[in-house]
């Protein structure tokens, strides 16, 4: 059982070793499929048990900053939220 994003780049990955049955690929899960649980619980038809490391990380506060849609301003604002003994 795989989430959206992971299910996605699985599909992907079968389509690029279709013409060649005797290569092998890898891709990445993202997301625990319970992070998804509305998009995923319907489509498998059963219900999935939410892991409390995930359920601890649901119920913190968000935390958003708006910014252009940028390079420059993320790099600066990276830059200017760095410990100071990670800048260089």
């Amino acid at each position: 059982m795989l989430d959206p994003h992971s299910a996605i780049a699985w599909l992907a990955l079968q389509d690029r070793l279709v013409d060649q049955p005797d290569a092998r690929g890898v891709f990445l899960a993202t997301a625990h499929p319970a992070k998804f649980r509305e998009v995923v619980e319907p489509a498998i038809g059963r219900s999935i048990e939410l892991p409390r490391a995930l359920a601890d990380a649901i119920s913190r506060p968000r935390h958003s900053i708006s910014m252009p849609a940028d390079y420059n301003a993320l790099e600066n604002f990276l830059r200017a939220t760095q410990a100071p003994s990670a800048r260089t």
